[in-house]
């Protein structure tokens, strides 16, 4: 392993920026497709390193504390592979108390498309994003302006949202 400083930035196969923060954010992107993407809601702490893993394409930063629970730590990874266009966040949630706690995790981004953000299509194909949904699309002006933001946070086997909410140019979703 590898120690990487926080502020780092890591380009994905396509040439996409992927500007990560001390929290495990995303600044910017490329060309303002974020105004702070994959923002941990309900953890709190920042970090001046990560351990690179993968042939450093992968960061693991925390663990971070839970917000609201005692005990409860948040070890975020995030992959960025150099031969495809996309990062991989993976979030593990570990109580290392000895008591059992309920737990809310949100996940929210601000995208770079501001007032201009439109939903261009969901898993259940409504284009309306809700708890059904396992991923989201979203653009300005298709094919111009920043890029189109995709978020994949589930896969229809496993823990389904417990919200999943868009307001103007914020995304968030929870998992209880």
């Amino acid at each position: 392993m590898t120690t990487i400083p926080l502020r780092t930035t890591l380009f994905d196969g396509n040439g996409f920026i992927w500007d990560i923060r001390t929290n495990g954010v995303i600044s910017n992107g490329s060309n303002d497709a974020f105004d702070g993407g994959f923002r941990l809601g309900t953890a709190n702490g920042g970090f001046n390193t990560a351990e690179g893993e993968d042939d450093d394409r992968e960061l693991a930063i925390g663990p971070f504390t839970g917000t609201g629970a005692p005990g409860i730590e948040i070890t975020r990874k995030i992959y960025v592979p150099d031969d495809a266009g996309f990062a991989r966040f993976l979030d593990s949630v570990t109580n290392t108390g000895d008591i059992a706690v309920t737990y809310t995790y949100q996940m929210r981004t601000n995208l770079g498309s501001d007032s201009n953000t439109n939903i261009i299509d969901t898993s259940d194909g409504d284009q309306l994003f809700s708890p059904e949904d396992v991923w989201i699309v979203t653009d300005d002006v298709p094919n111009r302006g920043d890029p189109a933001v995709a978020h994949v946070f589930g896969n229809g086997g496993g823990l389904a949202p417990a919200t999943a909410t868009r307001s103007g140019d914020n995304i968030a979703y929870t998992f209880a």
